[in-house]
């Protein structure tokens, strides 16, 4: 159930990876292995994180109950982390885009702007799944917002990011896919499936025009079976977050976007994982 979204890029300077390790939001170089260092302190569980411009957006469930979640900034050089919307019910995911930042819970996709002013909670309100909610994962190519749903039609959604044309079966997927964590790129959406295949997990793919769709494009398994639960995709690679079940150690994985040199322990974290 839980979901990232695409990385935005910064020109400006050389990208890292930030995610959630205990209470902080820690970041580390992309282009090799090297220290951590911390940019705030999050004492609540990152849902889904996106860097945009100057900051990070980040998503968390409620500090005395997950169902409540809150959408909050901080500095990428570190500061003090800003609440923009509060009282999200169920969240799933976020994505950045343009002047607006988009969450996924459990009843719409909401959209405010970057400061959190003029916030609309049912932005968009896709058909509701069979279960309950209205998707599981959330992301954004820089045109669209795209969104997993896994009930008994799998599919990815999408939709301007104007709220209209909204199209919630834009992918198709066989009856086995149940799609969850999201991210994307100017040229495909990825999305996690938990048990996909017996050995693991995988990583699905398609082009953003919604062809060539393949759920199991990167297969990610590992000796627990658990994961991917979180996406990131920026700097020429795919990041994914796995374990932290059955007393194991919560991990980060990388690979190409090409598929290739597949690294399942890059660096320890148990969440909010992006890219910027």
């Amino acid at each position: 159930m839980l979901a990232t979204t695409s990385a935005a890029s910064s020109q400006s300077r050389s990208e890292r990876l930030y995610f959630q390790r205990g209470d902080q939001l820690r970041s580390v170089a992309t282009a090799k292995d090297g220290k951590s260092r911390v940019t705030a302190r999050v004492p609540n569980e990152m849902v889904a994180s996106q860097v945009h411009g100057r900051f990070i957006y980040y998503l968390t469930f409620g500090h005395r109950a997950a169902y409540r979640g809150t959408v909050w900034r901080v500095p990428v050089d570190g500061g003090r982390p800003r609440k923009l919307v509060r009282r999200v019910p169920g969240p799933q995911g976020i994505a950045v885009l343009n002047h607006h930042v988009f969450w996924l819970d459990d009843r719409a996709i909401g959209r405010s702007r970057l400061n959190g002013d003029r916030t609309r909670r049912h932005f968009v309100v896709p058909p509701t799944e069979i279960g309950g909610g209205v998707g599981d994962g959330l992301a954004t190519d820089g045109t669209y917002v795209y969104f997993s749903r896994c009930a008994r039609r799998p599919a990815i959604g999408r939709v301007f990011a104007n709220g209209k044309h909204l199209t919630p079966r834009f992918i198709h997927l066989r009856s086995k896919s149940c799609p969850q964590a999201m991210a994307a790129d100017r040229d495909h959406v990825y999305w996690g499936e938990l048990l996909y295949n017996k050995g693991g997990g995988t990583i699905g793919r398609a082009n953003v025009d919604g062809t060539k769709a393949d759920p199991a494009w990167l297969p990610t398994p590992t000796r627990y079976h658990s994961g991917p639960f979180q996406l990131a995709v920026g700097a020429g690679h795919i990041y994914w977050l796995w374990g932290g079940e059955a007393r194991t150690t919560p991990w980060i994985g990388r690979a190409t976007i090409a598929g290739h040199h597949r690294k399942n322990q890059f660096v320890h974290g148990n969440g909010g994982i992006s890219v910027g």
